[in-house]
């Protein structure tokens, strides 16, 4: 349970640090919402691992133990990927804004 929870508060500092920096240009309420939004989603995958990991440690199976700590790590990539598709866009539109007054092509056509 300890080793999970120090998974949870790192996911929700690894997330926060990638909305912070991918967010340079966007309003309060917006960066809120993705945060909230990535702890909501890194919690309840985590809790949901903690289950998994106390039901197996009654019933003594180690393996699906490891499965549920994995569980754990895959909820730390998946708040990631959240923190990173709430920022994308708006990233993308500072680029587009950027790209007037440098003359490069706008990031929707460098965008893969």
């Amino acid at each position: 349970t300890i080793r999970i929870a120090a998974i949870l508060i790192a996911a929700i500092l690894i997330a926060t640090i990638l909305i912070a920096t991918a967010n340079i240009n966007v309003t309060a309420s917006t960066f809120l919402v993705a945060a909230i939004t990535t702890i909501l989603v890194t919690a309840i995958i985590t809790i949901l691992a903690a289950t998994i990991a106390t039901t197996t440690a009654t019933l003594g199976s180690n393996r699906v133990s490891f499965a549920a700590t994995n569980a754990a790590f895959a909820s730390t990539a998946l708040a990631c990927g959240v923190a990173h598709l709430h920022s994308r866009p708006i990233t993308a539109v500072a680029a587009d804004r950027r790209s007037l007054f440098l003359g490069s092509p706008p990031s929707h056509q460098l965008l893969v």
